[in-house]
């Protein structure tokens, strides 16, 4: 065998053996880390940014789910990805409802515009929403008789 490859097999197995006797060596349990950082008393502890972000994430997603409660009984689209609470529903009032109320009338409704969502303009809404099976199509996360965030941003907002 040729000499350059013995003195270079010999060097990587000597460099082989004194990385492993670094990388198992035992350290004193008496001597102090280098890289090891302990805060001074009067230092508050640096917090993890990694678990700061995903507590507020989990809290964003509590809050979101209490919000996005939908009730049970109510038939939503077959195989819908999402639930999507309903915006506008019987019994709600306000702004919004008298936005909606003239966007109906605006599309050939003829209901009083009170800003109190009850029958009539529930039954405005379901007629609106005819056939609810095309309708579902389009808005896969809606219920009938009811007014979904999307749909009211997209077209009765303007009437605020």
């Amino acid at each position: 065998m040729d000499k350059k490859k013995l003195l270079l097999i010999g060097g990587g197995v000597t460099a082989g053996v004194i990385l492993l006797y670094l990388l198992f060596r035992k350290k004193p349990e008496n001597s102090a880390s280098n890289d090891d950082w302990t805060p001074a008393p009067s230092q508050p502890e640096t917090p993890n940014p990694w678990s700061v972000i995903g507590n507020e994430l989990l809290t964003l997603w509590q809050n979101r789910k209490q919000e996005n409660q939908v009730d049970d009984n109510i038939p939503t689209a077959a195989g819908a990805a999402v639930q999507q609470p309903s915006y506008l529903k019987m019994g709600s009032k306000g702004a919004k409802v008298t936005a909606l109320q003239k966007w109906l009338n605006e599309s050939g409704a003829n209901i009083p515009v009170d800003g109190d969502f009850g029958p009539i303009t529930r039954d405005a809404v379901i007629a609106e929403q005819q056939p609810f099976s095309t309708f579902q199509i389009m808005y896969p996360n809606s219920i009938e008789g009811r007014v979904s965030k999307t749909f009211y941003d997209l077209f009765i907002k303007s009437f605020e």
